[in-house]
């Protein structure tokens, strides 16, 4: 049997098993070509989500097998309504890495169906600089900053180094605003506010719908108090954080595994 014999075969004995169509998004991440979650995925999404309804009719229930360390902050959104309008119960497989954009996706679903080796990240955004041209970039200027670390630089200031007066701490954001400009620091801002307000709004899709204290704690947990972007939330620490987190059976687990792998081999992830 060939490789995308067995994958079909195994698509299949999953839907067989969770009632539901199953929608794969691999995104690739061996080192020399890595793909991020990104608009260019979005019609071919919806190509095969009307090929689930060819009458136009909602379907009961959609699961998206979804692999993917990151990528574009806006995407999620717009692929989580869109799978929406075209089922009544939104599903998602995590197998194993679903970081930063595809945690994003995670949340707008009803339930998150994680793997032993399922990990979720927090969602604290990363700016990527873009210096207006012509202007002067400032000395050392990172071209990516993280977002949050803004905010933990004044934390670090007023906690732990323990400034209180209110003129020490105008010179702090000072020397702030003289390595970032004010350009910066708004864009820095607004990714700040954005990625609050689109965790919400997805978490807000949940159905039955989520209590509006448990949504405020899972957005907290996922922005500030994961200290390390890199950290791997499995799924007894994703439960911990109020995330609607369903464990497979071992037969589901190993289905969904087997079909991990052969997206593995088939994209050569663990070729340099």
């Amino acid at each position: 049997m060939s490789l995308r014999q067995d994958r079909l075969e195994i698509i299949k004995k999953i839907e067989e098993k969770r009632g539901s169509k199953l929608l794969i998004y691999f995104c690739g991440d061996r080192p020399i070509i890595p793909a991020n979650i990104a608009g260019d995925a979005i019609r071919p999404l919806y190509d095969h989500l009307l090929a689930f309804t060819p009458n136009g009719e909602k379907i009961n229930s959609i699961d998206l097998f979804l692999y993917g360390i990151g990528g574009r902050l806006e995407v999620p959104w717009r692929i989580v309504t869109m799978i929406r309008e075209f089922c009544e119960n939104f599903n998602v497989i995590i197998p194993y890495k679903a970081y930063s954009a595809a945690t994003l996706i995670a949340l707008g679903a009803d339930k998150i169906i994680m793997g032993r080796k399922g990990e979720l990240s927090p969602i604290d955004p990363s700016l990527q600089v873009v210096v207006p041209e012509g202007a002067q970039p400032p000395p050392l200027l990172p071209r990516e900053i993280g977002v949050e670390d803004i905010s933990s630089y004044i934390t670090f200031m007023k906690e732990r180094v323990g400034l209180t007066d209110q003129d020490a701490l105008v010179q702090t954001v000072n020397i702030l605003a003289e390595k970032l400009n004010p350009v910066i620091l708004g864009q820095v801002q607004r990714a700040h506010s954005h990625i609050r307000l689109i965790a919400r709004k997805l978490l807000a899709l949940c159905r039955p719908p989520l209590e509006e204290a448990r949504i405020t704690r899972i957005v907290e947990a996922l922005t500030e108090k994961i200290y390390l972007h890199g950290h791997g939330i499995g799924r007894k620490e994703a439960k911990e954080i109020e995330l609607q987190v369903e464990e497979p059976d071992s037969e589901l687990e190993k289905l969904i595994w087997n079909l991990y792998l052969s997206y593995e081999k088939l994209l050569k992830i663990n070729t340099t």
